[in-house]
């Protein structure tokens, strides 16, 4: 009885350690936001206007991206819709769209990776980044700082998937890794290209690796990482509907320009 009282008492600790370690960034960076020291120049203000329109005229392509007649996904006018629904000043959309995400979801799903790290080196990364990355992701309206915890949920689904496993649950999983893997290339153009291609080539080497390592090649595990493929690009195909949607209305012409590019 003696050392469940000791294990709820570390418990408890934990909790309330992660909670000051998750709080406190909130509170400041929610701080910063309500008094409106957050950048707003062309680019936020460009995409804040596209999402006032986005309200009575559903958009399928987002801003423009470093290729010219490339765009982003529409993904992230639709998430800063999310917040001029209720009022178009900037402070709420960026407290919904940086602060919440930065400093709940991201810690959140990254104190989970503390059963393989541990809890030190969790909280280490964690102080890191929001030490150095926090402020400036919480609080800047930028489509591309939306990748990073996207990123953190994939990598986490990744390590939480068995390959060799049979069943619904875990095809299921790898069709959202696809879905979020093409979310991070809807939100982040040339990271989500490095995401998509390296995780292909992981998947290949993965199954590969485990035919070597037991010595034994076997044809179910081949038609496995077929399988586990052709479910992974069906999850990035659905994040691209929108784009198909757009490039038949306006005759293919992103894909013509990248096709040029």
């Amino acid at each position: 009885m003696k050392i469940k009282k000791n294990d709820s008492t570390h418990s408890k600790f934990v909790s309330f350690f992660k909670l000051l370690l998750i709080g406190f960034p909130f509170v400041l960076f929610s701080f910063v936001v309500w008094k409106g020291q957050i950048p707003f120049w062309y680019d936020p203000a460009r995409d804040f206007l596209m999402a006032i329109d986005n309200l009575s005229n559903l958009t399928f392509i987002g801003p423009p991206s470093g290729i010219p007649g490339v765009f982003y996904g529409p993904y992230w006018i639709w998430l800063l819709s999310f917040g001029v629904f209720f009022t178009k000043d900037p402070r709420l959309t960026a407290f919904l769209v940086g602060v919440v995400p930065y400093t709940i979801i991201f810690p959140l799903i990254l104190f989970r990776f503390s059963k393989w790290w541990g809890v030190s080196a969790t909280v280490l990364i964690w102080l890191l980044f929001i030490a150095n990355f926090g402020q400036n992701y919480a609080t800047y309206l930028w489509n591309p700082h939306v990748a990073p915890v996207i990123f953190l949920g994939y990598v986490y689904m990744l390590m939480s998937t068995d390959f060799f496993k049979k069943g619904k649950s875990n095809y299921a999983k790898i069709l959202g890794a696809g879905i979020l893997s093409g979310l991070i290339l809807n939100f982040h153009i040339s990271f989500g290209i490095g995401v998509l291609f390296g995780s292909l080539i992981w998947l290949m080497f993965f199954y590969l690796g485990s035919i070597v390592r037991n010595k034994s090649f076997s044809l179910e595990k081949i038609l496995q990482f077929i399988l586990a493929s052709v479910v992974f690009l069906g999850g990035v195909a659905i994040t691209f509907f929108p784009f198909a949607a757009f490039e038949f209305k306006n005759g293919f012409s992103q894909i013509k320009t990248i096709l040029n590019t």
